[in-house]
């Protein structure tokens, strides 16, 4: 039995009352047709190719995006050849880019934000939040696989969430051991 079960996002780390919409990635379709030139906040803690594409696709969609990043640059992540143009590409559709910086909370629909090398926390007015975590292996069906008996392979990002050129080299190294 080979599970290839993917991943998915984990919850941000922050105080939320719910009032601002909060979404994960695979949720983008919403915020991409909903109310046109939205002010979105991007929390991108991954700062891989998931927050590239996504970042680029909402700001290409006509909304006022900016980025968060806890990390020293935006597409900290990203292979050398995307990230030469990706951060010059944001800043083209008018993207804000705030590096060293996370979500604290959201309260009464204001999103709170503070730069992790210190000064004042800051509070805004967005009308969602897209948030890029971490991303946890799908595997709920490993433990039931396993009572049949039969061997049991789990890859990709069920395994460990991790880039897609891992998961081809571990399929790749399975498939030529079966």
């Amino acid at each position: 039995i080979i599970l290839a079960t993917g991943s998915t996002s984990t919850q941000a780390s922050f105080s939320d009352d719910g009032t601002v919409p909060v979404y994960a990635p695979e949720q983008l379709t919403a915020v991409l047709h909903g109310r046109k030139n939205a002010q979105i906040l991007v929390l991108d803690i991954a700062g891989n190719d998931e927050s590239a594409v996504a970042t680029e696709q909402l700001a290409q969609a006509g909304h006022v995006v900016t980025i968060v990043t806890p990390l020293p640059t935006v597409g900290a992540f990203l292979g050398w050849t995307h990230l030469a143009d990706h951060v010059p590409r944001l800043l083209a559709l008018g993207c804000a880019i705030e590096e060293r910086t996370t979500v604290t909370g959201i309260a009464k629909g204001v999103v709170s934000t503070q730069c992790l090398l210190g000064g004042s926390p800051q509070q805004r007015r967005f009308d969602a939040l897209v948030s890029i975590q971490a991303r946890a292996a799908r595997n709920e069906l490993e433990q039931a696989a396993r009572k049949s008996g039969k061997s049991v392979h789990v890859l990709g990002d069920a395994h460990a969430p991790r880039d897609a050129m891992a998961a081809f080299t571990q399929a790749e190294m399975l498939g030529r051991n079966i």
